[in-house]
């Protein structure tokens, strides 16, 4: 009946705790994934879900991803996403495609890859058409 199991948020942070307290330090997704199944711990799969993905859920245990520094989680902060948007809009005076947004940001250290605006905005859908609601006038909500 595992599979009707519910965790909390406390439930899957003691066992992120646990499992890196086993290993000496911050599992990756597939070593929790792996060590989980054994313990009999929420799945890695409900884990991603209930706490919006890995990092999400490793920070909420009060630690650090591995190969993510403080600095650089903090960088790319929704509003400073949004800002490097807005920001190419005026460059472009269009608002770019996925594509046009990645040859125009190539090589650039002052703008977001296209996968860190997908991953802290939404879909580039959704993007394009708050920029174009914003360029019409629309009160921004970020």
């Amino acid at each position: 009946m595992r599979g009707t199991q519910t965790y909390s948020d406390r439930d899957i942070i003691v066992a992120l705790r646990a499992v890196a307290a086993g290993l000496g330090r911050v599992p990756s997704a597939k070593e929790y994934a792996l060590l989980a199944r054994d313990a009999e711990l929420p799945t890695l799969p409900t884990v991603l879900n209930r706490m919006g993905g890995w990092t999400n859920a490793v920070q909420a245990a009060g630690m650090t991803p591995a190969g993510v520094s403080n600095a650089r989680s903090r960088r790319w902060t929704d509003a400073a996403c949004w800002a490097a948007l807005r920001g190419v809009v005026d460059e472009l005076s269009e608002i770019p495609t996925v594509l046009s947004y990645e040859r125009h940001a190539a090589g650039r250290a002052d703008l977001p890859s296209s996968a860190t605006l997908r991953n802290r905005l939404g879909r580039w859908s959704a993007i394009s058409a708050r920029l174009a609601a914003e360029r019409e006038g629309a009160p921004a909500t970020a």
